[in-house]
């Protein structure tokens, strides 16, 4: 039972903050012998903590593996997110969007307004400011939920739409008054990893 036990030691020690902690962890769980789903769910550990540690383009190794795998169904959506927000933060903007976009067409999910805004955030990022328009526009559309989280991204979603050229479909959004006087702390998407660590 030690992988079971030690999984759940790298979780907790995700939860708390303790990336470094974490990495060893799952380092030394992805490199043993272990069950399916306990080795798919280690490492996507792995890379959330490598994450968590600015090692992007170690993430984005560690996702695109993971995904090459059997990964884990009820995991499935997380590994999608969070290769997608690594493969934006290494540059590959345009492979990130299309890989959030495979997040978001999936529906429901604790994620699922910051996979939107992410999505359109990197479409910027990209220079393809029309693709951008679309995911944050139904991240204003929706429903607020109770969660700080997400009461950061309803703010943020409009500050992107403000530095949409003003010669592309932004000049509807802009139209319509939706702005914002302050700019909240960006709340980080390795700031949900505890959050989604719980899983």
């Amino acid at each position: 039972r030690w992988p079971a036990a030690l999984s759940g030691s790298g979780w907790t020690a995700l939860r708390v903050g303790d990336a470094a902690r974490a990495r060893d962890i799952f380092a030394r769980l992805s490199g043993s012998p272990v069950p399916a789903p306990l080795d798919g769910w280690s490492r996507q550990g792995l890379g959330l903590a490598l994450y968590a540690l600015g090692r992007f383009e170690d993430a984005e190794r560690a996702g695109a593996d993971l995904i090459a795998r059997n990964v884990p169904p009820p995991i499935a959506r997380d590994v999608l997110f969070w290769h997608g927000e690594a493969l934006g933060r290494i540059g590959r903007h345009r492979d990130a969007e299309a890989q959030l976009k495979r997040f978001t067409d999936g529906g429901a999910h604790p994620l699922l307004e910051t996979g939107l805004l992410r999505q359109g955030w990197w479409g910027l990022a990209d220079g393809r400011a029309s693709e951008a328009v679309a995911p944050l526009r139904a991240v204003l559309a929706m429903p607020v939920r109770a969660t700080a989280g997400n009461a950061r991204i309803r703010c943020w979603a409009p500050l992107y739409f403000r530095s949409l050229p003003r010669n592309s479909t932004m000049g509807s959004a802009r139209a319509s008054g939706r702005t914002v006087t302050a700019y909240p702390a960006w709340s980080s998407p390795h700031r949900t990893t505890a959050t989604r660590a719980r899983a």
